[in-house]
């Protein structure tokens, strides 16, 4: 039995299948008193889910129709959108969807093929072949800066000579290509109680897996890394004795530099770490499990989480109460990181409108320097004007003088050209008179 509980900034949920429907149950939400349950009555398949930067939470599951469905939840609301991807999908045995540069993509696991399918906008595209071929043991999908990892293990060849080989692939989320690997050594299945555990994971910018590898009573531990040169580079490698025990659930997690391994044998779950940077084993932990139960915890990326934590727990948790003092530590939890990311996010606020407040003064500061700057120099041009304007009035007021004396002196000239007129008449009349005595 596997279940998954959601976590974000707005609402704390879990996911599982329950009746042969898959149920969607709120339990804490910080907009929302009560907020109600969702049942997907048409899941019928493997499903699977992830977030992405705006906290919505996406699921992808198998309808009885043999359709693959996309819903995706509001974070602020929780309305669904439901949406179909084309195509066909029978026998499905495994989904996973991982959210990378806030795009989806899925991969769908079948007996001996895997397909890819991812959403560009709005619309999903039809799926590809990635591998067709060996049957397919597992597979793990992990999101490290731009490109999506996928490691599939293989079972190759046939019993009693079966071996685990692990195949990894990578896309290019800017590219939009699948890039090959290279494959790392193949594990031995000696015995139907040998088992190999594995998962992908990332480190300070670095990435890398490890691998459990159970052989009769020996337990061996590897690590590899992914280095610049785009090889994968062995970086740890030890062993021990444990009991040759069958496994019927086994899982293993990263944490802080141990590496977690564990494994159920029916009423009895076992643990066993190895610490990496001092290079050596726990003790193995037992503790009787009636009914083992899977919890898988997914985080948003904006809390720092690269990956979901996945732990065992005993039948009595199955049934978690969600609230009052009984509420379990991962709720207590929950309850807590939010009230302090939200605590967090109010003194970010405040910061931030201490700091836009700050830049508003100092740019009306900046404002203020450049108007007086504008003003002196306008007041400058004004006292400019202004002396500009007395030259030039002072210069109207001589031409307008100037004018006027020649106006006085035109009509001088025409009343003395008169005179002058009437005085050579005067002659003229003279001679003329003159003349005239002559005659007689």
């Amino acid at each position: 039995m596997t279940r998954m509980l959601l976590s974000n900034r707005y609402h704390f949920s879990s996911l599982q299948m329950r009746d042969g429907s898959l149920l969607f149950e709120p339990q804490e939400h910080c907009l929302l008193e009560c907020p109600k349950p969702v049942i997907y009555h048409d899941a019928a398949g493997p499903f699977s889910v992830c977030q992405d930067d705006a906290h919505y939470v996406h699921l992808m599951y198998v309808n009885r129709d043999d359709q693959l469905i996309h819903v995706s939840i509001n974070p602020y609301s929780l309305q669904t959108h439901k949406r179909e991807i084309a195509g066909l999908f029978k026998h499905v045995l495994h989904i996973q969807l991982i959210n990378c540069h806030n795009q989806l993509h899925a991969v769908i696991q079948y007996r001996s093929r895997i397909e890819h399918v991812s959403l560009s906008g709005i619309h999903w595209s039809t799926a590809d072949i990635l591998y067709d071929g060996d049957e397919i043991h597992s597979l793990r999908l992990f999101s490290h800066q731009d490109h999506i990892w996928l490691c599939t293990a293989l079972i190759t060849a046939a019993p009693p000579h079966q071996q685990l080989r692990l195949l990894l692939q990578s896309f290019h989320t800017v590219s939009s290509q699948w890039l090959p690997s290279p494959s790392l050594l193949a594990a031995p299945l000696e015995s139907r109680d040998d088992f190999a555990a594995y998962e992908l994971y990332s480190v300070q910018g670095r990435f890398g897996m490890f691998l459990f590898q159970r052989i009769g009573n020996k337990l061996l531990f590897t690590a590899y890394e992914w280095n610049k040169q785009k090889e994968w580079s062995l970086t740890a490698h030890n062993q021990t004795i444990i009991p040759p025990t069958p496994a019927t659930q086994v899982i293993c997690t990263y944490d802080q530099g141990r590496y977690c391994l564990s494994w159920v044998t029916e009423d009895l779950l076992f643990r066993i770490e190895y610490s990496f940077h001092q290079e050596e084993w726990s003790e193995l932990y037992t503790t009787a499990i009636p009914c083992p139960v899977i919890w898988t915890c997914m985080y948003d990326k904006l809390l720092g989480r690269d990956g979901p934590t996945v732990w065992i727990a005993p039948d009595e948790e199955t049934t978690p109460d969600f609230t009052g003092f009984a509420a379990p530590a991962v709720i207590q939890g929950y309850r807590s990181r939010r009230e302090l990311t939200h605590s967090i996010d109010s003194a970010e606020a405040v910061i931030a409108s201490i700091a836009h407040m700050r830049e508003c003064c100092r740019t009306r500061k900046r404002e203020l320097l450049q108007l007086k700057h504008i003003q002196t120099e306008r007041q400058a041009t004004a006292d400019r004007l202004t002396e500009r304007i007395a030259a030039l009035q002072e210069e109207v007021q001589v031409r307008l003088a100037i004018q006027e004396l020649s106006k006085k002196n035109t009509l001088l000239m025409k009343k003395e050209d008169k005179i002058v007129a009437r005085s050579g008449m005067k002659e003229q009349l003279s001679r003329i008179v003159f003349k005239i005595s002559n005659l007689r």
